[in-house]
Parts: C-alpha cells; sequence; structure tokens
C-alpha cells in the first residue's frame, strides 16, 4: 500500500530549534523579572548605607560621651563647631 504525501502525517524536523516567537517570549519575561528586581535591589543597597552610616554616627556619639564623662578633652575641626562651641557630626557619606 503506497500513502500519497499529502496524506501523510506532518512530522517536524529534528533539530530545528525554537521559533523567533517562543524566543521573544522568553526575553520579554526575562526583561520583566530584571525591571522588578532592579529596584529592589537598589533600594536594599541604600538602606544598607543608610543603616551603616547611622551605626558609625551612633559608635561617634557614644566615643564622645564617653569623652565627655570621663573629662577627656577633645578638639573638633574647625568646620565641625557650631555656634555655641559643640561639636557637630557629620556624616560625608549621607550628606
Amino acid at each position: 500500500m503506497v500513502t500519497c504525501r499529502r496524506f501523510a502525517p506532518r512530522r517536524r524536523p529534528i533539530g530545528r530549534g525554537f521559533a523567533l516567537v517562543e524566543l521573544m517570549v522568553v526575553v520579554l519575561i526575562i526583561g520583566i523579572l530584571v525591571t522588578i528586581a532592579v529596584p529592589v535591589f537598589t533600594r536594599s543597597r541604600l538602606d544598607a548605607e543608610n543603616k551603616a552610616c547611622q551605626s558609625n554616627q551612633r559608635a561617634i556619639m557614644e566615643a564622645i560621651e564617653v569623652a565627655r564623662m570621663s573629662d577627656v578633652s577633645f578638639a573638633a575641626a574647625s568646620d565641625g563647631q557650631l555656634a555655641d562651641g559643640t561639636a557637630r557630626l557629620v556624616c560625608h557619606s549621607c550628606a
């Protein structure tokens, strides 16, 4: 029995790969995930920098308090003086 070509089942050629539409869908999904992830990572990095700055300021304040409690005199930089003569703490990475 001989079968005609037009009635023969169509077979997908082996090794044909992905269609262009499939690849575009994958690229679109990756783009959406990146769009969601970038602001989250940026915000968390900024939060970490702010926490580090706050920790440094807290450590400096505690050191000043210990120095004042033990009657040790300390000199602040000329740009670190306020009008009443007290020291002003400045975190340069936060300014």
